[in-house]
C-alpha cells in the first residue's frame, strides 16, 4: 500500500494533497514518505480512495501470496 501511494505521489510530482477536510500531505518528497512512513495502511488506503473519488485515479495492487 506505502509503494501505491508513493507511485501516486511521483505522478502528482509531490503536490500537496488534500485527503480529509482538516488534513493535507505536505507537498515535497518528504512530506510524503513522512506520511507513508507514519500512518496506517488504513490511513493510505483512505488516500487513494480520496484520489480516486477525485481525481479518478487508480491503482493496481499486487496480490499477496503465502
Amino acid at each position: 500500500m506505502r509503494e501505491a501511494l508513493l507511485v501516486f505521489a511521483r505522478q502528482r510530482e509531490y503536490a500537496g494533497f488534500e485527503w480529509l477536510p482538516s488534513s493535507t500531505i505536505v507537498g515535497t518528497e518528504a512530506g510524503w514518505n513522512a506520511f507513508a512512513r507514519t500512518h496506517t495502511v488504513r490511513e493510505l488506503f483512505w488516500v487513494l480512495h480520496v484520489a480516486k473519488e477525485i481525481e479518478g485515479y487508480s491503482y493496481e495492487l499486487e496480490p499477496v501470496t503465502r
